[in-house]
């Protein structure tokens, strides 16, 4: 008995059946129901509608609180140019790469021993750190640390290396 294949032109058409192309228009709609999938141009519409709303009801706000754009504008051109904020803004950039390069080697030092057992336990305890809270580890670390700079130092190094090693 013989069977009788279709075409390889027939099984090809048949498999390119027509796609279903959604309109933008549906895209967005359908960004309102869970777990679906949007197209990147309605995704950028998305943002952009919601940034030009937070723009105009912060241009528009009557809250004394809320300083209006310009005001902000005014003051971070007179703190740039008179208050320093740019060399500001550089040490404070550099203090959190020191302590990111120190939170690095403790951490990979620690994660290196902790596939050697008598320090196992030590690199346990240093990993759940990262439930302490910061409120209370303040007081400590001014005992412990005289200057400044090494006290911001040594918090925003505890800080994010206990967040770098994870439990066995």
């Amino acid at each position: 008995m013989t069977t009788m294949r279709p075409a390889a032109s027939t099984i090809t058409a048949n498999a390119s059946a027509p796609s279903v192309k959604f309109s933008f228009l549906h895209d967005l709609i359908a960004a309102f129901s869970p777990n679906r999938v949007i197209s990147k141009a309605a995704l950028r519409f998305i943002i952009i509608f919601q940034i030009g709303v937070l723009l105009l009801v912060w241009a528009t706000s009557t809250y004394v609180f809320l300083p209006k754009p310009m005001d902000v504008w005014r003051a971070f051109v007179d703190l740039w140019n008179n208050e320093g904020l740019g060399q500001e803004l550089i040490v404070s950039f550099l203090l959190n790469v020191q302590a990111m390069a120190w939170a690095t080697v403790i951490s990979l030092g620690l994660a290196y021993l902790t596939v050697v057992p008598v320090f196992q336990p030590i690199a346990h305890a240093v990993s759940k750190g990262r439930f302490l809270g910061m409120v209370g580890l303040t007081f400590f670390f001014t005992v412990i640390f005289a200057s400044g700079h090494r006290l911001k130092v040594s918090l925003l190094v505890f800080g994010v290396a206990v967040f770098f090693l994870s439990p066995a």
